[in-house]
């Protein structure tokens, strides 16, 4: 696999959350670290998410914020039929909170449909703790994989709670270990890295359950019109792997939305 180590500064949209093509605000911790020198960067923190609305008005008074808590029947609308067999080519790097991976371009990019609406893979990135909670509960961690159209515009999420298990992610040895995503404070990027997204799926059922509703972005600029589903299997990982994870990771769980026009389960 050839790689190749980049500034942080070359590239312009491998930083997202979940939306995968952010302005620089979007960059979150790192951002408030160099205010000093770029304070108009320095506007947002998980630390204090009241302040978010003052920018991003949305992020208080929208009717389809996410995350959400999730519980009782699985939905069995917009059920994604998966083609990820192309290998995924992109650069793995750190958002500041966690692992985070963009792909080159939607041309030959792991794809779902669903209802006749194809979305491909734009990318993925972490939470820790989970961003959504089920039946109360938050997991140690969530992946995001973020779709969206052929122009790259960002359309929907697929979550996958992460919790401990007795086997190794086939999925997250890919993106761990010596050679894996940088720690937090690292502005290195690992360009052209291969990802077999399959084995997200296989690591947590095949996505045989789900959750599906309309929801937003999880961080400002908050911004609805985003398709969810969430997986009612979790994505397991060893117990080396989470430690691994949460070393490189940050807390970035934003706090559970009050369930208003988001129709968990409805067309």
């Amino acid at each position: 696999m050839f790689r190749t180590l980049v500034a942080l500064a070359a590239l312009s949209s491998a930083l997202a959350c979940p939306d995968h093509t952010p302005p620089s605000s979007a960059l979150g911790r790192r951002a408030d670290e160099n205010a000093d020198e770029h304070p108009a960067e320095a506007t947002w923190t998980f630390a204090d998410q009241a302040a978010w609305a003052v920018d991003n008005p949305i992020c208080s008074t929208g009717t389809m914020q996410s995350p959400i808590n999730l519980s009782g029947a699985f939905s069995k609308v917009y059920a994604p039929t998966f083609k990820y067999d192309n290998l995924a080519i992109g650069t793995l790097s750190n958002w500041g909170y966690g692992p985070s991976y963009s792909l080159n371009g939607t041309a030959d990019a792991p794809t779902f449909t669903t209802n006749g609406t194809t979305y491909y893979l734009l990318g993925f990135h972490t939470h820790t703790p989970s961003d959504h909670t089920i039946n109360g509960k938050s997991a140690p961690a969530e992946l995001h994989l973020v779709h969206g159209d052929a122009s790259g515009a960002a359309k929907g999420v697929l979550g996958f709670p992460l919790v401990v298990g007795a086997e190794e992610s086939e999925f997250f040895a890919q993106i761990l270990g010596p050679t894996g995503a940088p720690n937090v404070t690292s502005n290195l990027l690992l360009d052209n890295h291969e990802m077999d997204m399959r084995k997200a799926l296989t690591d947590s059922g095949n996505f045989k359950k789900y959750w599906t509703y309309r929801g937003s972005l999880t961080t400002p600029p908050c911004t609805e019109g985003k398709r969810w589903w969430v997986s009612g299997q979790s994505l397991t990982v060893s117990q080396e792997q989470m430690a691994e994870l949460l070393l490189i990771s940050e807390d970035s769980a934003r706090d559970v939305q009050k369930i208003q026009a988001h129709g968990v389960g409805e067309l």
